[in-house]
């Protein structure tokens, strides 16, 4: 990641890295809607990947890992959904999530103001 940043500040594009050996990290685009997964190696590791996450894709894979150590945790990540994309992901739907189930964490509480 480090490398993606170096390359990123000096050039403007995360690119293949600062020393050219990583996944070229090309610009998502509408026409070419790829995205980098920054993942570790049991996970699939550093690729690049097409298409496009849904808000309920997204709440799935978060309500189905179970690698959340705490409920509060797990309501964070589905409070920072709001916190990036409140135009797809309203405060209802942060209330809703799994029948209530972040019901005992304000929304408010879990996310700081971009």
């Amino acid at each position: 990641m480090m490398s993606y940043w170096a390359e990123f500040a000096a050039t403007g594009r995360p690119g293949t890295g600062g020393d050219g050996r990583l996944p070229n990290w090309s610009a998502w685009t509408l026409e070419a809607p790829r995205f980098m997964v920054l993942d570790t190696a049991e996970g699939g590791g550093l690729r690049i990947t097409e298409g496009r996450d849904s808000v309920d894709a997204i709440v799935a894979t978060i309500l189905a890992d179970s690698s959340y150590e705490t409920l509060r945790r797990r309501c964070a990540a589905f409070a920072s959904i709001y916190n990036w994309a409140p135009s797809v992901f309203s405060i209802n739907d942060y209330e809703a999530v799994g029948d209530g189930l972040c019901s005992e964490f304000e929304i408010r509480d879990m996310v700081a103001p971009l």
